[in-house]
C-alpha cells in the first residue's frame, strides 16, 4: 500500500533560539502534529516540494502524510491551523493550504 500525500500545508520552523536545535529536517522526518480540535497529538511524515533540507527559522511547503487511525481527512479544511513536535518538543506552526 502506497502512502500519498493527505494535505500541503505551509510550515514555520522555529528558530534555533526558541527551539535549542540547530540542525536541518530533512525530507521524510517523522514529526507529530496536534490539531486545535483534538487532545492528542497524531504522527506525520513530511516531503519538503521545494528543499531537500530545512533548516530551524524557515518557512516552507511541504507535503504531509498523517498515521493516524481516525477518519482525519474528514475534518481537515484549508485555513486550519496546527503546531508540531519533535521529540515532545514544539519545533514549529503549520496553516492546511492545500487538500490532496
Amino acid at each position: 500500500m502506497e502512502n500519498k500525500p493527505l494535505f500541503r500545508a505551509l510550515l514555520t520552523f522555529f528558530s534555533e533560539k526558541e527551539t535549542g536545535n540547530y540542525a536541518p529536517f530533512s525530507t521524510g522526518v517523522r514529526i507529530e502534529i496536534k490539531f486545535p480540535f483534538q487532545n492528542k497529538t497524531c504522527y506525520a511524515n513530511l516531503n519538503f516540494t521545494e528543499n531537500e533540507l530545512i533548516f530551524p527559522g524557515d518557512v516552507s511547503n511541504v507535503d504531509v502524510i498523517l498515521f493516524s487511525e481516525e477518519n482525519i481527512d474528514r475534518i481537515i479544511y484549508i485555513g486550519l491551523d496546527f503546531i508540531f513536535y519533535s521529540n515532545n518538543k514544539m519545533i514549529g506552526t503549520g496553516v492546511v493550504s492545500n487538500i490532496k
